[in-house]
Order: structure tokens, then C-alpha cells, then sequence
């Protein structure tokens, strides 16, 4: 896998104890896992692979934002990467790190290899631990999590002018669901847009995929075992929607079981929406965070979540989340089941 660990040195005019260093370098951290989509954007624009280590330093001006971020060192030996990095930190509001003006803080970014230790397990993948091949990304699978998952999810990304040929599916005895993230696809002689989903039942032949607009495309790809059969489209505007969260949040139910032994669905929630803790007896819950942030508990464990991040709830584990900023997530429940609370719920 690839990864970015991240220490950090602060430089200041006065002197830190150490457990102050330690407190500074939790809130770099997250700042880092705020901004993970930045990093992980100018990652993505290399043209090449990206190893090494880069030292950034960025000095904190009157405004609580970078009067200058400059690179100190880079041995990624690839020259597109520093700049669009100094571009992104320029913008990046430093309040969270509770520096005074004139601090300089230095992020040593170090871009290595990264496997969890034998018998690990993770519930959090953020983007740092999701591994990236070609326009594929790994957000949850054995590797990432430490255990086979009841669904996998992948992140494909289609350049404008690519086409994803058509792939035979005999032998697969999975279902499998293409999600649109952003922009529109063409599957054969269907065309979706973001926010819609097709479904392809166990050793269903994909059709070919090609950009709708000759514009990059995301996509996820869902797949989970199951028995169910043939193929079908569902467009995001004719969904249902359910309020849940006493109203804070909606949730879009794209498949809810029906035919599918997999359900998948949208969330949008306001800041201060809570779901409280509750557990699924046999089911995985799954979910990649679009945008916005949560305060999300597995277990005994609080995670930070931010956007760019993937989620493996395994079944009969207790989890709660807590919405800290306006929240989109695609939610993945393997087998289908928990979904059908939602149509309960008030």
C-alpha cells in the first residue's frame, strides 16, 4: 500500500513542554487528516509514483492562515508535487493548531509504503492507508481493514477521453454496484449521472463505460456476495428519501434488498444530527465520507472523520456518530436488512 505518515516539528520563539509538543503535534495531525483530499489531490496529479520524503514549513500569519509555506526539502523527485502543495496549504486555516503569529510549523511528509502488522485489524481508512493503483483506490478491502469485509469498495476514476472496457462476469459470484460519485458515464446503453447507481446481479456481464461529457467521472465499486440476478438502474431523483435524526438528517434509500442481498443509500446530515448508539446483529455497515465531518464511536474508539475517508463497522460491534459539519456519506449494509429502520423512523 501507499500511505503519507506524517510527523511534525514546531519552531516557535518560546520553549513547549513536552506534553504541549505532544498536544501541538495531535492538532497538526488533524489538520492533516482535515486536509488529507488537498494532499492526496496533488498526489493524484503526479505523473509518476510518489516516494520519498518533502519538508514544508509554513509560517503562521496575522490571519490565522499561511503568510508563506515554502519546501525545504523534496526527495519525491517529482517537481509537480511541491507546488501545488505550497498552493493548497496557502489556504488552509490554522486556528485548530492555537499558534501564535509569526510560528513556523514544518510538516515532514514522508510518502513510504504502508502494511498493517500481522493480526491488526482498522475501522478508520483514511486516504493515507488507502492503497492507489493506477486510476483504481482501494477504500475497503482485506488489505485495508486486516479481514475480509463483507462488501469491498473501490474508487475507479475515468479520465475524460478513457474508456473501461466491458468485463465478463461469468465466474463472479458477487453483486456488483457502479455508483456515481461526480460526473456522468455511459454503461452501455444506460447513462447515469452523480447520484445514480446501477446494479449487477451475481456473473451479470458490465458493459463498457465511457464519460458522458468527455469529463473525468468517479465512481465507487460495491461488491458483495449474493445470489441475485440481472441488472438495474436507479436514478438518484426518483429515490425515496426518510427523515431520520429527529429531522436533522435524510437518508436516500438506492437499494434497499429488493432483488439485491446488498443495500446501499445516501446520508446528508446538518451539524448536531446524532445517531444514536445502536448495533447490527450479522451485517457490516460501510461508508465513504463525501464531505463534511463526524465524530463517529466503534466500539470503545472515537475517530474524527473528514472527507476522503472509509469506514468498515463490523456486524455486532455498537457505534454512534455525531455530525460536526453539513455530512454526505454513501452508507453500505452487507447483507441488506438495517436499512429497513429508516422507513420506520420519525
Amino acid at each position: 500500500m501507499r500511505a503519507i505518515a506524517i510527523g511534525v516539528m514546531l519552531f516557535a520563539a518560546t520553549a513547549f513542554a513536552a506534553d504541549e509538543d505532544a498536544a501541538m503535534g495531535k492538532r497538526v495531525q488533524d489538520l492533516l487528516h482535515a486536509h488529507q483530499a488537498d494532499v492526496f489531490g496533488c498526489v493524484a496529479a503526479a505523473n509518476g509514483t510518489v516516494k520519498g520524503e518533502m519538508l514544508v514549513r509554513v509560517m503562521v500569519g496575522a490571519d490565522q492562515h499561511p503568510s508563506k509555506a515554502e519546501v525545504l526539502k523534496d526527495q519525491t523527485g517529482l517537481p509537480s508535487v511541491a507546488p501545488c502543495l505550497q498552493s493548497k496549504m496557502q489556504k488552509w486555516d490554522l486556528a485548530s493548531l492555537k499558534a501564535s503569529t509569526g510560528d513556523q510549523v514544518v510538516f515532514p511528509l514522508v510518502f513510504k509504503p504502508e502494511a498493517l502488522a500481522k493480526g491488526e485489524k482498522r475501522v478508520l481508512v483514511p486516504m493515507s492507508a488507502q492503497d492507489a493503483q493506477g486510476p483504481q483506490r482501494f477504500l475497503i478491502d482485506d488489505e485495508s481493514i486486516g479481514e475480509a469485509p463483507l462488501a469491498s469498495v473501490a474508487m475507479l476514476t475515468l479520465p475524460a477521453n478513457a474508456t473501461a472496457p466491458a468485463k465478463t462476469r461469468k465466474d463472479e459470484a458477487e453483486e456488483m454496484v457502479i455508483y456515481v460519485l461526480d460526473g456522468g458515464v455511459k454503461i452501455g446503453a444506460d447513462t447515469l449521472k452523480a447520484g445514480d447507481a446501477l446494479w449487477l446481479g451475481a456473473h451479470t456481464d458490465r458493459a463498457a463505460m465511457t464519460p458522458a461529457d468527455k469529463k473525468p467521472v468517479k465512481l465507487l465499486e460495491i461488491r458483495a456476495h449474493g445470489d441475485g440476478t440481472g441488472q438495474k438502474v436507479v436514478k438518484g431523483a426518483d429515490a425515496k428519501s426518510y427523515k431520520i435524526a429527529g429531522g436533522k438528517a435524510s437518508v436516500k434509500l438506492l437499494l434497499d434488498g429488493s432483488g439485491a442481498k446488498l443495500a446501499v443509500d445516501e446520508i446528508d446530515a446538518e451539524p448536531g444530527a446524532t445517531i444514536a448508539s445502536h448495533k447490527h446483529a450479522h451485517e457490516d455497515e460501510e461508508l465513504f465520507f463525501v464531505s463534511g465531518r463526524s465524530t463517529t464511536t466503534v466500539g470503545k474508539t472515537t475517530y474524527e472523520t473528514a472527507p476522503g475517508d472509509a469506514m468498515r463497522i463490523p456486524a455486532n460491534v455498537a457505534h454512534t456518530m455525531k455530525v460536526t459539519e453539513p455530512l454526505k456519506t454513501i452508507q453500505i449494509y452487507a447483507p441488506a436488512g438495517p436499512e429497513q429502520r429508516f422507513k420506520k423512523e420519525k
